[in-house]
């Protein structure tokens, strides 16, 4: 899913002000990877695309030390585009993990560097796993009564399968390039004493 139609989504479902959508975004989809940033370039490529505008700005907060801040609302033509996204088929998204793309374009030398990387990443997503455990096992995470709640767990227990089949090809990985630095090791040191 693209960051244009994720933040015209948001702002069909409640508008509001870019910082508040880049913050309902990573609440949505906390693995998502978005960069805040990214919600802005989507906002004006929203606008020049005339799928949302800008019907006034909000007042400076109560205290009177925030600025106004622009906010966003979805057009008719906004509406229809995303309603036709939704009812278009979805394409299978290609894998383009970085860590991925290391290994297929760097050379045995790096093999070291690449095992060490494959680890920390694979801490990071027990790191996330175990976060998203916590979420399902809470109290409150019982079955969802609204589709609200029910869209948030469909997209937890997304994560929490993606997360554990992504641990599981970085292990192997892993050991692969273990055995083959292994190999590599073992036979420079039998040249060397032959």
């Amino acid at each position: 899913m693209g960051m244009k139609q994720a933040v015209l989504g948001l702002v069909i479902e409640q508008p509001d002000y870019g910082y508040r959508l880049a913050q309902r975004l990573e609440d949505r989809c906390p693995s998502g990877g978005w960069q805040k940033t990214g919600v802005y370039g989507a906002l004006d490529q929203l606008m020049r695309e005339d799928l949302i505008r800008s019907p006034g700005e909000k007042g400076a907060s109560e205290t009177g030390r925030a600025a106004p801040r622009t906010i966003y609302a979805a057009t008719r033509e906004g509406r229809d585009e995303h309603e036709r996204w939704v009812f278009e088929p979805s394409p299978l998204s290609p894998m383009r993990q970085e860590l991925d793309l290391k290994i297929q374009f760097s050379g045995s030398e790096f093999l070291p560097r690449l095992i060490d990387q494959t680890w920390a990443q694979e801490q990071q997503c027990m790191h996330k796993l175990k976060a998203l455990m916590r979420a399902a096992q809470a109290p409150r995470a019982g079955r969802p009564s609204t589709w609200r709640q029910a869209r948030i767990v469909l997209q937890r227990d997304t994560e929490i399968k993606s997360l554990q089949l992504r641990i599981e090809c970085l292990q192997d990985a892993r050991n692969t390039m273990k055995l083959i630095f292994d190999q590599s090791t073992s036979d420079k040191r039998r040249d060397r004493s032959a």
